[in-house]
Order: structure tokens, then sequence, then C-alpha cells
């Protein structure tokens, strides 16, 4: 469609965020670094956030943040890797501490399972990468803005790498992303 010139393109405010480089160098504040500025968004929902992080591990004060947008009566759905599809089982291992904790919150949490063989043909999950595994960084807000960048929610993201995204306003966007999120959970 593009090539084609037949693809209908949308202008829409979009806002790019990232780390200061000198985060690898340890030189930034906790306010400086990019999850602060997610979590300032995540704090401005108010109906919905729907996340799909490859590799998800949301810590104390992330499982806190989510589920007390859940108690607020607010939309929160999670997708990431199941265990089986994940390349990297000690993420997963990681996430798991979280997920229960989650759940009792009122989050919802979908995970991608592995639709090959790989397992069975004795796949090793820390070495290798899986041919089904979700790669996707992205949330939607309120079903009005979609981040979507480099950034996992996972410390590795948060504390080490120097990670960017954009924040897209639009509504149509954000509801196709959504959708998708959508499809994508109830086919895996």
């Amino acid at each position: 469609s593009l090539f084609e010139g037949s693809l209908k393109l949308s202008w829409s405010k979009t806002t790019l965020f990232s780390d200061d480089p000198k985060k690898g160098l340890g030189l930034t504040s906790h306010d400086d670094l990019l999850i602060s500025s997610l979590l300032r968004l995540f704090e401005q929902s108010n109906e919905s956030i729907d996340l799909v992080s490859a590799y998800f591990v949301p810590g104390d004060q992330g499982t806190r943040g989510l589920t007390a947008a859940a108690k607020k009566g607010m939309e929160v759905q999670i997708l990431t890797n199941s265990m089986a599809a994940t390349d990297v089982f000690l993420v997963h291992a990681m996430y798991a501490k979280y997920r229960a904790r989650l759940l009792a919150g009122g989050v919802d949490i979908y995970e991608l399972r592995n639709q090959t063989e790989d397992r069975a043909r004795g796949y090793n999950g820390f070495l290798g990468s899986s041919s089904a595994s979700l790669h996707t960084k992205t949330f939607v807000m309120d079903s009005k803005r979609v981040f979507v960048g480099s950034f996992n929610l996972d410390p590795r993201s948060t504390f080490l790498n120097c990670e960017m995204g954009f924040l897209i306003e639009s509504p149509d966007l954000a509801k196709a992303v959504k959708n998708s999120i959508s499809t994508s959970r109830i086919q895996n």
C-alpha cells in the first residue's frame, strides 16, 4: 500500500522520549530515566492501559502502580511471552514472581504461547531464540495515545540499556494497536 500510494497517512503529534546516554555510565538521576517519564504517562491514564512487553518484569513499584490503576477501575491488560515462547528463561522466571500479585490486583495478563515444536526437540530457552516469541514493546493509554519503542518493562531496560520511544497521540492508531493486542491474545 505504501509503494502503491494507497496507504492513508495520518499526521499526529509525536513526542520522542529517551534515556540520556550518560545512563550507561551511571551519571543520570532516577528522574531523568525513561522509566520515570513512562510512569508519569501511566499516571495520566484514566480508563485503560494496554501493555505489550516481550520481557516483562514489573518489580515491586510497577506491580503496585499497575494494581493501583486496576483498583481505581481502569482496565489494565498485559501481553507478554509465556515460558514456552520466551527466548530468555531467566527473565520469565523473574516475571513469574509478580504474576500472582498482578492477577490478584485486577490486572489481566495474557501470555503468548509457542506454536512450534521447538521445545519438543530439546530447545533450550537459556541459549537460543524462539520462532514464536513476542518482540513488541508498546503500550496504549485510554485508547488515545500509543507509545512504541525499544523499552521492555524490565530491569535491564530500566537501569542498563539506553532506550527510546515515541508517544503518538492518535486515537485511530491507539485503537488499531489495542485491537491488535486483543486479536493476539485471543489467537494465542
